[in-house]
């Protein structure tokens, strides 16, 4: 969710999406926090805790997929969009965790 949130604000604003860019949520907490490493253990656990659960389903009850996703990736989708994914550094909002 991270990348597409921050590629489609990227378009609608005009940006290049092949410039080069530090606009993504990750970039932002993990300045924010001072520590890649602690970012990474959060997108971990989100990957884990949250994203599993809901790819098993989708897995072992196909006609649940598209409902499954959408419970799955809504929430991430509007916190990375919160977190302003595709904005430029100075336009970040502040709002910590997912």
């Amino acid at each position: 969710m991270d990348a597409t949130v921050t590629l489609v604000v990227r378009l609608r604003h005009g940006t290049r999406w092949s410039e080069p860019h530090r606009r993504h949520v990750y970039q932002r907490v993990a300045r924010r926090w001072g520590s890649h490493g602690r970012v990474t253990t959060l997108y971990t656990i989100i990957n884990m805790v949250w994203l599993l659960p809901w790819a098993l389903l989708a897995w072992t009850q196909p006609a649940w997929g598209a409902p499954a996703a959408l419970a799955a990736l809504a929430p991430l989708a509007w916190w990375v969009w919160r977190e302003g994914a595709g904005r430029p550094v100075d336009e970040t909002p502040g709002v910590s965790g997912p």
